[in-house]
């Protein structure tokens, strides 16, 4: 009897001899790309984890570093200051610091007190500036304040209560007429009133506390400037001299130095110029005066500067 084997087919383990596999490869090669995908996810997500990890302890380290200063600072002990390893580290930027603003202090002791302030800001100063690299805009950096401490620093140039205060009292400075609000259009992004030539150049009260007088007189400045197309620099010291209500280098309101302006005017610069005290003598003659007929309150808001400076001026 002859038997007859019918050959049966088998599919082929080569993909180029037999394509009927296509779809289960296709299977594959995308578990293979997810699997790596996840680990690659995983080895992503532990780096970052790790990163922050070492950057927390970086900033734990900094700021217990930051805490024993500032410790230093509120305590003065003089022991703790002297043993304290960033002490000597910061003297030569310290005595650089004291020869640049010409800084005196009284004894030994206000010295080394002085000294700690400065190697607070010190770090403040790098803190600000580690923050602005991830941002950019701004630098900081050493200046005549830099041993001061928060509270001199307002005393000296941010006496912001005072003038809260001041605006509930009657004063020679008028609150803005309904009329003269709210007139900018189309604000554009950028506005610099420096680039139209009104603005004086940046000037320097030194350890005197005349902040009332400079900001007086840098307005009267500009508002004389748009007005007339001149840029004039006009005399602080005039108001430290002559404005006997205010209290020279021991501060001042812009109430009644505008009162001031607005009743005698103001010389210029180079005829009265800036020695950063009170003189014992006020001269009011023998030159052209520069007077306002008026001034205004501003509204805190941004809204509200930003429409007066666009519209008015600085």
């Amino acid at each position: 009897m002859t038997k007859i084997y019918m050959a049966q087919k088998y599919p082929s383990t080569n993909p180029l001899i037999d394509g009927s596999n296509d779809e289960n490869d296709t299977n594959w090669i995308e578990k293979y790309a997810l699997i790596c995908l996840k680990v690659a996810i995983g080895f992503l997500l532990i780096t970052m984890a790790f990163l922050i990890f070492t950057q927390h302890l970086l900033n734990r380290q900094l700021s217990v570093e930051n805490d024993r200063l500032r410790l230093l600072v509120n305590d003065k002990t003089h022991n703790d200051l002297i043993n304290h390893p960033l002490f000597e580290q910061y003297s030569s930027e310290f005595e650089d610091f004291k020869k640049k603003f010409e800084k005196e202090y009284v004894d030994e002791d206000e010295e080394k007190n002085r000294k700690l302030i400065f190697l607070n800001r010190i770090q403040e100063i790098e803190e600000l500036n580690s923050a602005e690299e991830q941002f950019g805009g701004t630098e900081y950096g050493i200046n005549e304040f830099t041993d001061m401490t928060d509270e001199e620093f307002k005393k000296l140039l941010l006496p912001l209560d005072y003038y809260k205060n001041l605006r509930k009292q009657p004063t020679f400075i008028k609150e803005i007429d309904k009329d003269m609000r709210e007139t900018a259009k189309n604000i554009p992004p950028r506005f610099d009133w420096r680039e139209k030539g009104v603005v004086t150049a940046v000037k320097n009260q030194n350890g005197c506390g005349s902040c009332w007088a400079f900001a007086t007189v840098a307005t009267v400045e500009c508002a004389y400037a748009i007005a007339h197309g001149q840029l004039r620099n006009l005399s602080e010291q005039e108001l430290l001299d002559c404005n006997l209500e205010n209290n020279a280098c021991n501060g001042g309101d812009v109430d009644k130095a505008f009162r001031f302006v607005h009743e005698q005017g103001l010389m210029s610069e180079d005829a009265y110029p800036y020695v950063a005290h009170r003189q014992n003598s006020c001269s009011l003659v023998g030159e052209e005066r520069t007077k306002i007929d008026v001034a205004y309150w501003l509204n805190p808001t941004e809204d509200a500067i930003i429409d007066w400076l666009l519209t008015y001026g600085p």
